[in-house]
């Protein structure tokens, strides 16, 4: 067990180690159906700045529909394709044995807020990593694909692609003077011990801290063996992710085009320490398997001049067209 391991171990035993989409309120039910009792609950970004109009659409709510005419989030994701979103595992899997399934009552919403969601699309199938870990000692390979029912058009979002290897952030990158600057983006609460400032989008802008890559170098802070590798690490500097966030991108641009380099997975303390995000360029294997329509020059034709999946850009300005 690594360092890092034993602490989040003793961490939960005293109650400051998070996984970013859990809490212990429990959703008021659908009427005439039996909704088992939640433990996720979204509390969003701590000293973001509340996203507006049509910035960051891609970013989407995993909702419940509990009934009285609402929604309420429990995590975040990011549209992909026009067919998938790709979340954290630990949002639609089990952590705990006493955790109630309740994938059979999400949906995805689009918009700025859980109660103004100007969307809401039904879900196909869930896709967690084959070897994700979830337990009090250990979280790893927390990365998922939702497969949607329907196709999301472009009137209503644009995707955004994760980011592929070829671009993936390297050790120096993080380590160089400049660092890498990153836009994390989420649903839920702005204050830790305020469960009800929650819901709503949020983002925030990060330098990252250290990059644990699964089989490259790692930048130097990840040398003491303090950071698990498959992860980006942020330290918190006034700012930083919150329970509920989980699942939600970190955006970097690389290559003049803005990715999704992580997914919001664990933090510690009340949300006022360290907080990790999946390093999602070591699994793109695993979202090319899943994401049928992530195939390099599928569904864009790259040489035909023609914008052919509707995104507004044409061939070699398409960012499918160089993954």
């Amino acid at each position: 067990m690594s360092l890092l391991k034993k602490a989040v171990s003793l961490a939960v035993l005293a109650g400051t180690f998070w996984i970013a989409g859990c809490d212990n309120n429990q959703m008021p039910p659908e009427t005439g159906v039996d909704i088992p009792e939640f433990t996720p609950r979204t509390l969003p970004i701590i000293n973001g700045t509340r996203v507006t109009g049509r910035d960051y659409y891609s970013t989407v709510a995993l909702v419940v529909n509990y009934g009285y005419g609402g929604y309420s989030s429990i995590c975040t994701g990011t549209l992909i394709t026009p067919n998938y979103v790709m979340t954290a595992a630990h949002c639609i899997s089990k952590c705990d044995p006493n955790d109630s399934d309740y994938r059979p009552y999400l949906h995805i919403g689009f918009g700025q807020s859980e109660s103004e969601l100007t969307h809401v699309y039904d879900i196909e199938a869930f896709y967690p990593h084959p070897k994700f870990v979830c337990n009090k000692a250990d979280i790893s390979n927390d990365i998922a694909i939702i497969k949607l029912k329907k196709s999301v058009p472009l009137s209503v979002a644009s995707p955004t692609l994760p980011l592929p290897p070829q671009f993936a952030i390297t050790a120096k990158d993080v380590d160089s003077s400049e660092g890498i600057q990153t836009t994390t983006v989420g649903f839920g609460k702005t204050k830790f011990a305020d469960d009800y400032s929650s819901g709503k989008k949020y983002k925030t802008s990060r330098t990252v801290y250290a990059i644990c890559p699964l089989s490259s170098n790692n930048s130097k802070r990840c040398n003491y063996s303090l950071y698990d590798k498959g992860f980006i690490f942020f330290d918190f500097t006034n700012t930083g992710t919150c329970q509920g966030d989980s699942g939600g991108p970190t955006f970097v641009t690389r290559n003049g085009y803005e990715f999704v380099a992580g997914i919001t997975s664990y933090g510690f303390g009340k949300c006022d320490s360290y907080d990790a995000v999946t390093n999602v360029s070591d699994y793109y294997d695993f979202i090319q398997e899943k994401v049928t329509d992530l195939a390099s020059g599928d569904p864009e034709d790259c040489f035909n001049e023609k914008d052919d999946n509707g995104d507004g850009r044409i061939d070699c300005d398409d960012p499918y067209c160089f993954v």
